[in-house]
């Protein structure tokens, strides 16, 4: 059984060495990946902030333009609370008074 820190078989000559920097050295470099250009500079970081502006406008302009056919409806239906007091203060656009509670409450507490 060999010895479990035996280092005769690697060679101590300085060619060996040498040739084991050199492929160290190739393997560290690295190929440039697509994320790299970012950081060259402020013209890839304004041409990135300039990118998200005109996606978030994008964005906008189909939600603005889906809300006139009924989107909202849809999403304030099938992200409204089950309760009837939680649909009530779900289902208006402003606070609902406090009797709208209460009545909500009974209706909900009645089996």
């Amino acid at each position: 059984m060999p010895e479990p820190f035996d280092t005769t078989s690697i060679p101590d000559d300085e060619p060996y060495w040498d040739a084991l920097a050199a492929r160290v050295a190739l393997a560290a470099v690295r190929e440039p990946v697509a994320s790299d250009w970012l950081s060259s500079g402020t013209t890839p970081w304004i041409a990135a902030a300039a990118l998200a502006c005109a996606a978030s406008l994008v964005l906008a302009l189909v939600l603005s333009s889906t809300a006139g056919r009924g989107m909202d409806n849809v999403w304030s239906a099938s992200l409204a609370p089950r309760d009837a007091v939680g649909r009530t203060f779900a289902s208006g656009d402003a606070p609902p008074g406090i009797g709208e509670i209460l009545v909500a409450s009974q209706a909900e507490a009645r089996p």
